[in-house]
């Protein structure tokens, strides 16, 4: 068989369109996601543990975490437990499962901490520095602190436990 390699997963690519999502139809994407995966030799799928992408609840989180300035994603009906049994799903696939973690991408902690933004040159002079709301510096040692703790959160959380690795997204 060929074997395709890994894919990356957007939790929220598994919701329903309409808000208050229905469980059965979330866990039935879920399911379908990973008959997918295996029919396709897929041999491991990195999990996107925070939202990074432009839209709405930039930064929060797809489980509750005990981390201060951090927030739950909670748009479409979705819970952390549709993560565990994706997590449990792939696992029992035996698929690897890697934690993707966006690194700086945290727009959650900037606006905690407008003093953490990154900050970054909009026509590579060294004249026109702005700050980010989005972005937080790898240079702020809060940051730095934060990162560090939730990496351990997510590599220790009772429910998330057994990754194969985690993928740091500068």
């Amino acid at each position: 068989a060929i074997s395709i390699g890994e894919v990356i997963l957007r939790l929220q690519t598994l919701l329903p369109e309409t808000p208050g999502g229905d469980p059965y139809i979330i866990e039935c994407n879920i399911d379908t996601f990973v008959d997918n995966c295996i029919a396709n030799n897929i041999q491991g799928v990195s999990i996107e543990l925070k939202r990074a992408d432009v839209n709405s609840q930039l930064g929060y989180l797809y489980y509750d975490s005990a981390e201060p300035l951090t927030k739950v994603y909670d748009e479409k009906g979705y819970d952390e437990r549709y993560l565990f049994y994706l997590l449990q799903k792939l696992r029992s696939a035996n698929i690897k499962t890697y934690a993707w973690w966006p690194t700086f991408n945290d727009a959650v902690m900037a606006q905690a901490n407008p003093t953490a933004y990154a900050q970054h040159r909009r026509d590579f002079s060294n004249d026109n520095l702005e700050a980010s709301p989005n972005f937080v510096s790898p240079h702020s040692i809060a940051v730095r602190q934060h990162q560090q703790n939730m990496i351990h959160e997510i590599l220790t959380h009772p429910s998330m436990q057994g990754w194969d690795g985690i993928r740091l997204d500068y």
